[in-house]
């Protein structure tokens, strides 16, 4: 997991890490994927996969978490 506390401008560590990973996903609080963009636009890096939500209310760990395994494994329990 890699979070971002400051997200301009993109550390070139985070970079270098971004690009080792095998899957990435991003998690944002906003309808546009602002970070994701950000990371296209200065580091020409693409996200993998995304979650976006942008209701105004955080993410709750039960819906991240359906999420997630859906993007990971495809919701399998095996």
């Amino acid at each position: 997991m890699l979070h971002f506390s400051q997200v301009f401008p993109i550390p070139p560590a985070a970079i270098n890490y971004l690009k080792k990973a095998g899957k990435t996903i991003i998690v944002e609080n906003n309808y546009g994927g602002q970070l994701k963009k950000l990371l296209k636009l200065y580091a020409d890096f693409e996200v993998d996969h995304e979650i976006l939500k942008y209701n105004g209310l955080p993410f709750s760990v039960e819906e991240l978490s359906l999420q997630l395994d859906e993007i990971i494994d495809g919701g399998n329990d095996s």
